[in-house]
Parts: structure tokens; sequence; C-alpha cells
């Protein structure tokens, strides 16, 4: 999914870098009864930038929780807020739903 983002418009990522799985790996049987793990592919993004290895998001953010939040949830929801486009009033409110 991070790498089917990359490269859009108005689209950042945010947390901590992936765990590194962007490739495609095979395992391939040996004649000497032994076996050889190797990879096959490497995810590349609309760019055609090559992915191999962990990918850093756009903005850092350690993901530690708080009283008021995780940290990544509430660095993306600024960065949203702080956006041309975005609404300026809250999508969410304490009214009641009216059924």
């Amino acid at each position: 999914m991070t790498i089917a983002f990359r490269g859009r418009p108005h689209t950042l990522s945010f947390g901590l870098p992936t765990a590194g799985l962007s490739t495609a790996n095979g395992t391939f049987s040996l004649p000497d009864g032994g076996a050889i793990f190797l990879t096959t592919a490497i995810e590349v993004d609309r760019t055609g930038h090559r992915f191999g290895e962990k990918i850093d998001p756009d903005q850092r953010v350690d993901s530690d929780s708080t009283e008021a939040g995780d940290a990544v949830v509430e660095a993306a929801k600024r960065w949203l807020r702080e956006s041309s486009g975005c609404r300026q009033t809250p999508m969410i409110t304490d009214e009641p739903v009216l059924r």
C-alpha cells in the first residue's frame, strides 16, 4: 500500500519506516537437496523508483500513544488541517446523531 500511494500529489505518509518487505522472493531447490531463497522481483512505484529495502515515510513520527492520542494520527490530522482544500470544520463532533 505504501508504494501504491508514493508519488501521488497531495499525499503524504507518516510514521516509521516499513519493515522492508518490498520484494518478491522465491525458494528454489538445489540438486544436492538444499534450497536457495532468492529475490525475484522488486516493487516499483508510479514514477519508476525501485524499492528493495525499508521505505521511509514522508514525515517520520514515533508511534508513541499518549493521552492526547496516537502521535502518527495526530501528525496526519495536523497536515490535513493545514492542507488547502480540506474542510475547516471538524468532521467528528460531540453532537448527537438524529435518526
